[in-house]
């Protein structure tokens, strides 16, 4: 692989200056990246991706099972599907929202149970939102009621825990070995008939292990918005539109550290378990401008799509009062994987072709990208296979495992 394994996304102890070449440096006398301190905060500055071109990681493109159906058996039909995550055994446990359900499927791909359900009980749903898996426990997280609860892995309940709603609901929950980190959306200000530039602010958050009060790790801007409001007879209506190019805020929890950026800039933040900003990983190089071309095409598109004259008039009133930004989107998607590698998507692969996710390995370094099949969104990715999400043409929903072999 080029650099040793480690289970976390952690600081190693390296000199301030140069650092070593990495596999892929086929004699290139460049070190692939530069590390200084600063105040404190280590500093990785990428120049090039490790791996040799046509080297790296690999997806083999013949899946190992597939869950979904369009029709038959209750359980096989997915809907709404968020996560899913692969047991040491090989068997597959899937967050259908749709049933407010966790279904347990063997590692031939057959139904085992379902657990859940909607409800305010023990066990039960609201909205049912994420799940995700820590050691030998999954924790599954109700967004609108603000819980998380723990099962073993054979599916039998562990507990539940009120998470403390005072900062508001947490959007996303990770699991970690000293309790929880969570993100919420700062609340939008004053709303006005016309239409006005928000940007929503990431809040991230760590909760002890019972969900009482959490610390803030930090402020980071979120989602770009158009939002626009006003009275009705009963109450008060508002409507949010996201730009047609908008920039936002991603993350992920990797082992006990948060990993988080902003997209308008290829900067990536790491937090230690304690909070603390530990490492800033950048890449100039995947700064990139949106060019006229680009922009004109993203309009026409949305144009084309655009069903009504009122949803066309409201994407030319879009690129009017949000026009293009300079640059593009650096990322799309974080996920951490079991071993403590970062993936990351990128923003607007090519239509019919392999997506390219970036991996950025345990020291801050750019290894290369690895070409996952087209639609596939991973949530689970182990030592050596993927676990993903996809939706076909006819908008069924199938969690598929594809094997992975990790070589220089």
């Amino acid at each position: 692989m080029g650099r040793k394994r480690q289970v976390a996304f952690g600081v190693t102890a390296l000199s301030a200056g140069l650092v070593g070449c990495g596999a892929g440096d086929s004699g290139t006398s460049a070190p692939p990246y530069q590390v200084r301190d600063s105040a404190g905060i280590e500093i990785v500055e990428v120049s090039r991706p490790e791996w040799p071109e046509g080297g790296g990681w690999r997806i083999a493109p013949d899946r190992l099972l597939e869950i979904g159906a369009a029709e038959g058996e209750e359980p096989y039909q997915l809907f709404r599907a968020t996560n899913a995550v692969r047991l040491a055994n090989g068997s597959i446990v899937v967050a259908n929202r749709g049933t407010q359900e966790l279904r347990w499927f063997g590692p031939d791909g057959r139904w085992i149970r379902s657990t859940g359900g909607e409800g305010e009980g023990p066990g039960e749903f609201d909205s049912l939102f994420s799940l995700r898996i820590l050691g030998d426990t999954l924790v599954a997280h109700d967004f609108r009621v603000g819980r998380v609860t723990r099962y073993d892995t054979a599916g039998v309940l562990l507990e539940t825990v009120q998470l403390d709603r005072a900062p508001g609901l947490p959007i996303e929950i990770w699991p970690t070995s000293a309790g929880f980190t969570g993100r919420v959306r700062e609340r939008i200000g004053d709303i006005h008939q016309d239409a006005t530039y928000a940007r929503i602010r990431s809040v991230y958050l760590r909760y002890p292990r019972d969900g009482s009060a959490p610390d803030t790790i930090d402020v980071l801007p979120g989602e770009e918005m158009l939002v626009r409001g006003g009275p009705i007879p009963d109450g008060f209506v508002m409507s949010m539109a996201s730009p047609l190019i908008g920039h936002g805020s991603m993350q992920a929890v990797v082992g006990d550290r948060l990993v988080a950026g902003i997209t308008d800039r290829f900067e990536i933040r790491v937090y230690g378990p304690d909070g603390r900003l530990e490492r800033l990983i950048r890449d100039p190089a995947r700064d990139l401008p949106v060019t006229d071309g680009e922009w004109n095409a993203i309009v026409d598109q949305a144009l084309a799509e655009a069903e009504t004259p009122d949803a066309r008039r409201s994407v030319l009133e879009l690129a009017e009062q949000r026009p293009a930004p300079d640059t593009r989107p650096a990322y799309d998607a974080f996920i951490g994987d079991r071993l403590g590698y970062l993936w990351v998507a990128p923003y607007r692969p090519e239509p019919g072709k392999p997506v390219p996710w970036l991996v950025i390995d345990p020291d801050g370094g750019v290894l290369g990208t690895v070409d996952l099949p087209e639609g596939l969104r991973p949530t689970d990715i182990g030592e050596d296979w993927v676990v993903g999400v996809v939706v076909d043409e006819l908008d069924i929903q199938r969690v598929r495992v594809y094997r992975l072999t990790r070589t220089p």
